[in-house]
C-alpha cells in the first residue's frame, strides 16, 4: 500500500525554463528527432486497447507525411518517443505477436511529462471536441507550450489535424482564418490572430523564415523515411545527493538545518518505490552510502541522511563525488540501460568552475537530469546554472533565515521540487500548496486567526502543518491549536487527526475528507510563544481521476541567463488536470540579489501582449524590477473567486453541430463550470540576470495586440487595451494615432506612410492614457473616406524616452457618395469637387471642422463689409445726383440730345495714338453710338466725358462768334479732309495732323473721389456722311469732335 505523503509539495520543479527552450527537438538533414508524446495518467489502462502503440505509430506517420507535404519535402518525423507513465502498463499497450523491430521499449526514470510535446488526454478533459489544439503562451515565432490529442481524435488516426497543430506548436503561428463570433478575429473584423500577432506575415513566411530551415534543411534533399517510435516506461524516483559539506565546524546551524530537511523529504514526501543515496564530499570528508536505499518501510527512509557525513580525514572533490554517483545509479539499473535518474547537488559556498568542468567532463553526457540547491554565498555566479541548464534540471537559490524552522521548511520543499520535477507523479499524486505564510509571534492571552479556502473532494486529504522552532515549543504549544471546518467542527489536541511530529517540529492536522468552504485556524496559547511559526495548507489527492487544481510557472528566457536589458516575461498556468482555470488572481513576488521584493498581478485577458488568449489559464506579465546581477526568487500565488470558473469546452452532440476549433482570442465558455473559491501557492526557485541593469528608461511601452475599429458615417470609434510604461507596467505617456490609404509594412512605415491625427480633433483622450490593462476608446470624424474605399488605423504608445511597437492595423471600409459635393463659387478641383485638405478634414471640437468653423468666422465679417460698401455707394449717388442737377441749371447751353459717334482708338503706354488703317468703308458705321446717353453721370468722374466735350466745343463757339469767324474743330477738318479726297480734284498734300484725346481731372472730383482718367479704346478719324449728295457743309451742331467711350 502507498504511503500517504504527510506535508506539503510543490507541483513542478523549481525551474521550468526547458519548457520554453525545447532543446531537446532538433531538425537535421530534414528530421524531426526529440520528439515526445506524453500518454496522460489520467487515461484508466482499461480503456487502452491492445494495440495501441500500433495505433499511435500509424498516427504519428500520417502526420508526418502530411507534414513532409506541407513543407515542400523539407522536413518529417524521423523519431517520437511514447511517455507512458507508472500507473500503466507499457507492455499491455503493445500487441503480442509485435516484434522488437517495431517498437524499442524501454525503462527510464527520466521520461519528462511535464515538458512532453504532444499529451494523450481522455475526451472527458478536452475542450474543443475531438480536435487537437494547441497551447501558444508567446508571441508569433514562439513555440508552444503543448498540443493536446484527443485520446478520439488519436482512435480515429486523424494525422492532417495533429501536422496542423505541430507547425502551430513549433514554429508559433496562428489561425488565418476568421473565428466565428470572436471579438479580436471574427469575420467582422477583418482581421486574423496571425495577422495581428504575426504584422501581417502569413504562416509560411514566418516558418520559412525560423531557424530550422537554413542550411542542408533549405533544400529538402534527404528523401523521407518513415517514423520510429521509441516507447520509454516511467519508472520510481531514482535520486542520488551530492553534498559539499566543507564546513571547520559540522554542528554549525546552515548544515544541521540541511540535513534535516533531507530527513524530513524521506521520511515524508517520497513515494514508496522510490529510490535516494547521499554522497557527501569536502577536502577533509568523503562519504557515500553503500546503495540506493528503496524507500518502503519507515526503517528503510529512517536509514538515508541518518547522520551528518563523517570518515576518516579523506580529501574528496566535486569529481570524484560524481563519479561515485554514476555508480550508485548504475547499481540497480535493471531494466535501464545505463544511469538513470537524477543528480542533486547541494552547496553552501562557491563552487568553483574548474571543478564544475571536471564534473561536466565525468557526466560525459549521460541520460541524467542535475539539479542544484544552492545558498546565498554560493550563488554570485550562473556557472552551476549552465551545467544543470545542460542536463534539464533546475536551480534554487534558498533564502537565509535566523529562524532554523523557516529555513528548513524552505529547504525541504526545494528538494521535493526539483526531485519530482516533470514526473507524472508530479501531476497527479503529489500534494499540493494551499498556502505558506510565517506567523508572529503571539502574546499571552491574545489570539491570531488564519482563515483560508479549501477545494477539496471525497478523494482529498487535507494537512495544516504549524512549524515550530524547536521541540519543546512544540510540545507545549500545540495545545493551543483549534481548527474549524465549514461545517462548524472543531478540532484540537483532543481530535485523532491532530499529531506531534516530534522529529521535525510540526503540530499537524491531517483531515481526510475536508469539506469545502472557509476553514478558520485559531492559536491561543496560555502563555507567550516567543518565536514565529510557519503555516503551510495542503491537499493531496489519492485518485487520479480526479485532480487537484495546480499552478506552475516558467520564464520566456533561460534561467540562467537572463539580460536585464532584454524582456523578459512570466508565465504561470491554473488548470485543474487539463481544463484551464479562467478569472483566477495570480500575483507574483520577485525577490532581487539585495533583498527587495516586487509583486504585481500576472493577467489572462487575451490582449495580445503578453497574453495572446484569454481564458487558456495561462497568466502572463513582463518583469522590469531588475537591479543588479545576480540571482532572482519567484513565487506565485492564486486566488479564485466566485466569478472563477474551470473551463469545460463544448463537446459534440447529435443535435449540435461540432464544437469550434482553437483558438482565437480566447477559449470557448460554453461547459464552464464555477470552480469555488480556493488558494494555490508555487515557489519556482531562482534565475540569475548575467549584468545589472542598465542607466536610464530602456524599456518601451508594450505592443497594443487589440485594437478594434468601428464606424457609424464618417466617425470612427477606436477600442483597444492600454500598455503601460516599462512593457506592461505603469502608464504610458502619449499615443500617436495614424491611418494609411494603401497598405503597407505598416511596421516600418509608420512615420513615413502614415497620416498623423491630431489629438485635438479626437475625442475621449482627456483621461488617456490610461494604466496598463484598462480598456481605451476614442471617437473622431474622418472625412478622408469621402470617395470610398478601404483606410488602415493603427497606434503607437510612447513613454518620455522610448516609442512602443506598432499596433495591429485595423481596416476600415467607407461607401463611395451618391453625389459629390460642390461648393458653389468656391475654389475646387476641375471637376467641381471639393478639394478638402488634410486639415479641413479632422474633427474639430464643437462638431464643427476647419472649414465649417472658418466659414461661420469670414461670411458674417464678409457680409458686413459688403453692407458697408452698399452705404457708402447710395451716399455718394445722391450727393452726385444734387450736384449734377445744380450743373444743369447754371450751364447756358444744354446738353446734347442726339448721339455722337464713337471716336476710339488704342492707347498706347505714354498716351500717344496711332490710327489704324481701316480694313474696308463699309464695315464702318458712322453712326454709332454709346452704350451711355451722353447725359449719363459716370459714378467715377464727376461729369461725364460727352458733357465735357459739349462744353469745349460751346466755349470755342461762343469765342469764334464774338471774333467773327468760324473756327472748324478736329473732326471737323478730318471731314473736310476727306471730302476733299473723295470728291475734289483737289490733290493737295495736307501736313500731318495730329490729335490728342481730351484730358479728364487730374485731381479730385467734387465727391472727393480720386479722378480717372478716361479709357479710350480706339480713336480713328471717321468719315462723316454729307448733309447732302456734293455738299462739303456739315449739318446744323454737328461735331465731329472726338468721342470717348466711357468704362464703368
Amino acid at each position: 500500500m502507498r504511503r500517504c505523503v504527510t506535508f506539503a509539495l510543490l507541483l513542478v520543479p523549481s525551474c521550468l525554463c526547458f519548457v520554453l527552450t525545447r532543446g531537446d527537438i532538433v531538425l537535421h538533414r530534414n528530421g524531426y528527432t526529440g520528439v515526445t508524446i506524453a500518454l496522460s495518467s489520467r487515461i484508466l489502462g482499461e480503456r487502452l486497447p491492445d494495440n495501441f502503440a500500433n495505433i499511435v505509430a500509424e498516427l504519428v506517420e500520417s502526420a508526418s507525411k502530411k507534414v513532409y507535404a506541407e513543407l515542400d519535402g523539407r522536413a518529417f518525423f524521423r523519431e517520437i518517443t511514447l511517455l507512458v507513465p507508472s500507473s500503466l502498463n507499457a507492455s499491455a499497450i503493445v500487441e503480442t505477436n509485435s516484434t522488437s523491430d517495431d517498437f524499442n521499449i524501454a525503462v527510464s526514470s527520466r521520461p519528462s511529462f511535464g515538458s512532453a510535446h504532444f499529451v494523450i488526454e481522455a475526451d472527458k478533459g478536452v475542450l474543443f471536441g475531438e480536435h487537437p489544439y494547441t497551447l501558444q503562451y508567446g508571441s508569433c515565432g514562439v513555440q508552444g507550450l503543448r498540443t493536446v490529442l484527443p485520446f478520439s481524435s488519436v482512435v480515429k488516426i486523424d494525422g492532417v489535424a495533429m501536422a496542423k497543430e505541430w507547425l502551430r506548436f513549433r514554429y508559433g503561428v496562428f489561425s488565418e482564418e476568421p473565428v466565428p463570433n470572436d471579438p479580436l478575429y471574427s469575420s467582422d473584423a477583418a482581421a486574423t490572430k496571425q495577422g495581428v500577432l504575426c504584422e501581417s506575415r502569413s504562416a509560411r513566411d514566418v516558418i520559412n523564415q525560423s531557424d530550422d530551415f537554413s542550411g542542408v534543411n533549405l533544400s529538402g534533399s534527404s528523401p523521407y523515411e518513415r517514423v520510429k517510435l521509441n516507447i520509454v516506461q516511467e519508472a520510481p524516483l531514482r535520486l542520488v545527493v551530492v553534498w559539499n559539506v566543507e564546513s571547520k565546524d559540522r554542528t554549525s546551524t546552515p548544515y544541521m538545518t540541511t540535513l534535516k530537511a533531507l530527513k524530513k523529504f524521506a521520511q515524508t514526501l517520497v513515494p514508496e518505490g522510490s529510490m535516494m543515496a547521499l554522497v557527501a564530499y569536502s577536502s577533509s570528508v568523503f562519504y557515500a552510502d553503500s546503495g540506493l536505499i528503496v524507500m518502503n518501510t519507515k526503517e528503510q527512509r529512517e536509514q538515508f541522511a541518518k547522520s551528518y557525513p563523517a570518515s576518516p580525514r579523506v580529501t574528496s572533490t566535486l569529481e570524484r563525488a560524481v563519479v561515485k554517483a554514476l555508480e550508485l545509479l548504475d547499481s540497480k539499473a535493471g531494466e535501464h540501460t545505463g544511469p538513470q535518474g537524477s543528480i542533486l547537488l547541494i552547496s553552501h559556498e562557491q563552487i568553483r568552475l574548474e571543478d564544475l568542468n571536471a564534473a561536466r567532463k565525468a557526466l560525459g553526457g549521460k541520460q541524467l537530469r542535475v539539479h542544484a540547491l544552492l545558498f546565498s554565498k554560493s550563488g554570485v555566479e550562473n556557472n552551476v546554472e549552465k551545467l544543470c541548464s545542460e542536463y534539464g534540471g533546475g536551480v534554487f537559490l534558498a533564502q537565509t533565515y535566523e529562524k532554523r524552522s523557516l529555513a528548513y521548511t524552505q529547504q525541504t520543499n526545494a528538494i521535493a521540487a526539483l526531485a519530482f520535477s516533470k514526473t507524472s507523479y508530479a501531476e497527479t499524486m503529489a500534494p499540493v500548496i494551499l498556502r505558506q505564510k510565517v506567523i508572529d509571534p503571539v502574546k499571552e492571552g491574545a489570539e491570531t486567526t488564519e482563515v483560508f479556502n479549501v477545494d477539496s473532494l471525497d478523494m482529498m486529504t487535507l494537512g495544516v502543518d504549524i512549524v515550530f522552532e524547536n521541540g519543546e515549543e512544540t510540545s507545549y504549544h500545540i495545545n493551543d491549536l483549534f481548527l474549524e471546518s465549514p461545517t462548524g467542527k472543531t478540532y484540537d489536541i483532543k481530535s485523532p487527526e491532530l499529531t506531534e511530529l516530534q522529529a521535525f517540529h510540526v503540530g499537524q492536522f491531517k483531515i481526510q475528507g475536508a469539506s469545502s468552504g472557509q476553514w478558520t485556524l485559531r492559536i491561543k496559547p496560555e502563555t507567550s510563544m516567543p518565536n514565529p511559526v510557519k503555516l503551510e495548507i495542503w491537499l493531496q489527492t489519492s485518485s487520479i481521476t480526479d485532480p487537484p487544481v495546480t499552478i506552475s510557472a516558467w520564464l520566456s528566457s533561460e534561467f540562467w541567463n537572463v539580460d536585464p536589458s532584454k524582456p523578459l516575461l512570466i508565465y504561470a498556468e491554473v488548470r485543474k488536470g487539463s481544463n484551464p482555470i479562467r478569472y483566477v488572481s495570480v500575483t507574483a513576488t520577485v525577490v532581487d540579489p539585495e533583498g527587495n521584493t516586487t509583486e504585481f498581478s500576472l493577467v489572462d485577458n487575451g490582449a495580445g501582449t503578453p497574453d495572446v488568449t484569454a481564458g487558456d489559464g495561462i497568466y502572463s506579465r513582463y518583469f522590469t524590477g531588475f537591479s543588479k546581477m545576480g540571482h532572482y526568487t519567484l513565487s506565485v500565488s492564486a486566488e479564485a473567486s466566485d466569478q472563477s470558473v474551470v473551463v469545460g469546452g463544448a463537446m459534440r452532440n447529435e443535435e449540435s453541430s461540432p464544437p469550434a476549433q482553437c483558438c482565437g482570442s480566447q477559449f470557448p465558455k460554453q461547459g464552464s463550470v464555477p470552480s469555488g473559491p480556493f488558494s494555490r501557492y508555487f515557489e519556482y526557485g531562482s534565475f540569475f540576470s548575467i549584468a545589472d541593469r542598465p542607466q536610464g528608461d530602456i524599456y518601451p511601452p508594450s505592443r497594443i495586440t487589440d485594437l478594434k475599429a468601428s464606424r457609424d458615417g464618417d466617425r470612427v470609434t477606436l477600442e483597444w487595451t492600454a500598455p503601460g510604461n516599462d512593457y506592461d507596467h505603469g502608464t504610458a505617456r502619449s499615443y500617436e494615432f495614424r491611418f494609411f490609404d494603401r497598405v503597407v509594412d505598416f511596421a516600418k512605415l509608420f512615420e513615413d506612410s502614415g497620416k498623423i491625427i491630431q489629438k485635438f480633433d479626437i475625442d475621449n483622450l482627456a483621461n488617456s492614457p490610461k494604466p496598463f490593462g484598462e480598456r481605451e476608446m476614442c471617437a473622431f470624424t474622418f472625412r478622408h473616406g469621402d470617395h470610398g474605399g478601404s483606410y488602415y488605423f493603427a497606434i503607437r504608445a510612447d513613454d518620455d524616452s522610448n516609442k512602443g511597437p506598432v499596433s495591429n492595423v485595423v481596416e476600415v471600409t467607407f461607401s463611395a457618395p451618391a453625389t459629390p459635393a460642390v461648393v458653389p463659387g468656391g475654389e475646387g478641383t476641375q471637376d467641381g469637387i471639393v478639394n478638402v485638405t488634410d486639415n479641413d478634414r479632422n474633427f474639430a471640437r464643437g462638431g464643427l471642422t476647419s472649414l465649417q468653423l472658418a466659414l461661420a468666422i469670414v461670411l458674417p465679417l464678409l457680409f458686413l463689409v459688403i453692407l458697408i460698401i452698399i452705404i457708402l455707394l447710395v451716399v455718394c449717388f445722391r450727393r452726385r445726383g444734387k450736384d449734377a442737377k445744380g450743373s444743369q441749371d447754371s450751364s447756358p447751353p444744354p446738353p446734347p440730345t442726339r448721339a455722337r459717334p464713337i471716336i476710339s482708338a488704342p492707347l498706347t503706354q505714354n498716351g500717344s495714338v496711332t490710327p489704324k488703317k481701316e480694313e474696308s468703308d463699309d464695315k464702318v458705321n458712322p453712326y454709332a453710338t454709346s452704350l451711355f446717353n451722353g447725359s449719363s453721370i459716370s459714378p467715377i468722374n464727376s461729369y461725364s466725358a460727352d458733357y465735357l466735350m459739349d462744353q469745349y466745343e460751346h466755349e470755342k463757339a461762343k469765342k469764334a462768334t464774338q471774333n467773327g469767324t468760324r473756327t472748324p474743330t478736329a473732326p471737323q477738318r478730318a471731314d473736310l479732309s476727306s471730302s476733299s479726297d473723295s470728291h475734289s480734284d483737289d490733290q493737295t498734300r495736307r501736313p500731318e495732323k495730329v490729335w490728342t484725346s481730351p484730358q479728364g481731372r487730374d485731381l479730385q472730383d467734387d465727391v472727393g473721389l480720386p479722378a480717372v482718367k478716361p479709357y479710350v479704346t480706339e480713336l480713328r478719324p471717321v468719315q462723316s456722311p454729307p448733309y447732302e449728295p456734293g455738299s462739303r457743309r456739315l449739318p446744323p451742331d454737328f461735331s465731329s469732335v472726338p468721342r470717348r467711350q466711357t468704362f464703368v
